[in-house]
């Protein structure tokens, strides 16, 4: 199973931007490095046969400057139990992140 992500573009888009400016580039031993885990393992997530847990996922997105979203898509909740008060499903989009979270007394009203 494949798993997409934007994890590689984004690396070699922030490499170009820095090699411009004359710095080093962002290769993926650096970017395992930086977030504590194997070069493998980056390789597998950018290649999408791996998808990293939170906290990685949460490293990954904060080591190169942008937000978890931006490189993992995330999927709606299709779920009865998760609705706002006026019975619409919970937004999921990254704009609308209060939203997401939706407190238990929320859910116990009718």
């Amino acid at each position: 199973m494949k798993f997409f992500n934007k994890v590689k573009q984004r690396r070699e888009a922030l490499s170009i931007r820095l090699s411009n400016q004359g710095k080093p580039e962002i290769t993926p031993e650096a970017l395992a490095e930086v977030v504590g885990c194997s070069r493998v393992m980056i390789w597998k997530i950018e290649n999408g046969t791996s998808q990293p847990g939170v906290e990685l996922a949460l490293k990954i997105s904060q080591a190169l400057g942008c937000e978890p979203w931006d490189l993992f898509p995330i999927k709606p909740v299709d779920h009865p139990f998760i609705q706002t008060k006026l019975g619409a499903p919970a937004p999921i989009d990254p704009a609308d992140r209060p939203g997401i979270f939706v407190p238990l007394p929320m859910l116990m009203t009718n």
